[in-house]
């Protein structure tokens, strides 16, 4: 990757890093991390290796989300070297991650990362391909959402059910009323509104749809919440 500076705002007493490959790993983890004074955000590169070519625009939106959260953070742009990845994480005890993605897997990871203490939570609709890999083992313990995933994780390590903390504003009725109102701005009240959540990659309905999808919106409001990797795995799509 090409050499940026990247701002940083660190917590000096931080033990805790929640790692954050996009701004949406923000959300899963803020609702934890918001309780532990001793917590900080490690942003990374991405996982996705075409997407170099992207320069440092997906680093920079997730540090722009932290700074107006007001909370701490750090970033690791090096995904392969372990001179650098090791010294990093050192003042750690323990690391939370949505993922075993790089700089976390690597060929050293059983000189570094198996002596933290590791929490893997559990963050998106149980599929079990993706989720119940042999790689949960290799975290000391799993957060849950529910019995179902529970019910797998804790054959591969420690888990425990604590439900989805990033719903946690919305039945808090802790919603930015300042965004919601910018997307109402936008809507057409004498149409009906579609959404359409399409996810990414081989998944994803995106190749068969799109060009449907947005021909509703001559009749509807058609609000389409693409999925994070969605920029990366489908670009040309989503450009259209």
């Amino acid at each position: 990757m090409e050499k940026y500076f990247f701002e940083e705002n660190p917590n000096p007493a931080a033990k805790i890093a929640f790692v954050m490959w996009t701004p949406f790993d923000y959300y899963v983890y803020k609702n934890i991390a918001k309780h532990l004074s001793e917590a900080e955000y490690v942003v990374c590169d991405t996982w996705y290796k075409n997407a170099k070519t992207r320069g440092a625009e997906h680093i920079h939106k997730s540090i722009n989300l932290l700074k107006d959260a007001g909370v701490r953070w750090r970033v690791l742009s090096e995904l392969d070297d372990i001179s650098i990845i090791e010294p990093f994480f050192q003042k750690y005890d323990v690391i939370a991650a949505v993922h075993l993605w790089p700089p976390l897997d690597s060929l050293s990871f059983e000189d570094w990362f198996s002596r933290k203490k590791s929490v893997l939570i559990n963050y998106a609709a149980t599929k079990d391909l993706s989720l119940f890999g042999p790689c949960v083992a290799r975290f000391d313990i799993v957060l849950a959402d529910g019995p179902y995933g529970h019910e797998y994780f804790k054959l591969l390590a420690e888990s425990h059910i604590i439900g989805i903390p990033k719903y946690d504003d919305w039945f808090n009725k802790n919603i930015d009323e300042a965004k919601l109102y910018k997307i109402k701005k936008l809507l057409g009240f004498s149409k009906k509104t579609v959404l359409y959540l399409p996810t990414h990659s081989g998944l994803s309905s995106l190749y068969k749809f799109h060009g449907a999808v947005s021909s509703l919106a001559d009749s509807y409001n058609v609000l389409i919440k693409l999925h994070q990797h969605s920029r990366l795995t489908e670009s040309s799509i989503v450009q259209k």
